[in-house]
């Protein structure tokens, strides 16, 4: 959800030991996967409570199970959307390797 706040609110207090990057991947595959983030807009409601306070373990659960979501839809998109630039980064760094020692084994 930290990711996903990032992206709708441009507010990054959620989650912030995680770091951007991350963050900011798997919450642009969220959202453009239809996952909807809680309204915190709305001061009577305990979304809009929890969003004043970067409670970030209830806005975790309103978006997972409260908001209309399916939470395994919300949890795959993120995860893989992190899991493919971690291996988008590892072939790029293998690539450049190879560039930098012209295909030669280094040992």
């Amino acid at each position: 959800s930290g990711g996903l706040g990032q992206v709708v609110h441009g507010d990054y207090r959620l989650n912030p030991e995680n770091g951007v990057l991350p963050q900011v991947v798997a919450g642009l595959s969220m959202a453009t996967g239809g996952v909807r983030f809680p309204d915190v807009t709305d001061l009577s409601k305990l979304e809009a409570h929890s969003w004043r306070h970067s409670d970030s373990w209830e806005i975790g659960y309103q978006t997972l199970y409260a908001n209309d979501n399916e939470a395994t839809t919300v949890l795959l998109l993120g995860r893989a959307a992190v899991a493919l630039s971690g291996a988008g980064t590892v072939l790029a760094v293998h690539g450049l390797a190879r560039y930098v020692h012209d295909g030669e084994i280094v040992g």
